[in-house]
Parts: C-alpha cells; structure tokens; sequence
C-alpha cells in the first residue's frame, strides 16, 4: 500500500512509502540508508496503518460480512492485498476466509 506521508521537516513537502515493500522516497532511505533499514517515514506509515487498520477491527468484519466487495468499500483494496500478502486471509468466489 503506498502512503502520502509529510516531511517533518518541510511541510510542503511529501514522501511516498510503499507499506509492503518498506521503502520511502525520500533521501534518508535513497542515499543515506541506501534503500536498506527504516526511516522515519516508513515507520511513521506503518504507525498510522496499525492504527487505522487495527487487525483485529478488520478480522470482526470479516467474521460478520465476509463479501470481499464490502471489505473493498469499507477499507480500500490495498488493505485486503496486504491482508492477503501476509496470510492473514484468503479470498475465494467473492468471499474473505480467515486464516
């Protein structure tokens, strides 16, 4: 999932953190870190993820509507990939399967 997340430093300014892959625009991780380790960014993306997706929260909805389309609506499909990315869930004919 690709996150918009604000300089700290500058705020006209944004980064790009893509959640799945652990990897940020910005310089810190570009040059400094050369593409390896976390930058503020990246953890600040992750941070504010647990805490709108909290997992338990989206298994609850699974439990109670398990139709794919639904999930999609409520939470974005780039939420039901990551869920599906790490094995938390599988998706089959329409329908979320928890794991």
């Amino acid at each position: 999932m690709i996150i918009n997340v604000p300089s700290m430093t500058n705020p006209d300014k944004s980064y790009e953190v893509d959640t799945i892959k652990l990897t940020c625009t910005c310089p810190a991780f570009r040059i400094r870190n050369r593409g390896q380790g976390l930058c503020k960014h990246i953890i600040k993306a992750l941070e504010d993820c647990e805490t709108k997706f909290n997992l338990n929260n989206l298994i609850e909805f699974i439990k109670e509507d398990n139709d794919a389309l639904h999930f999609i609506n409520k939470f974005g499909e780039e939420t039901l990939h990551h869920l599906k990315t790490t094995g938390e869930v599988f998706e089959n004919k329409g329908r979320i399967v928890i794991l």
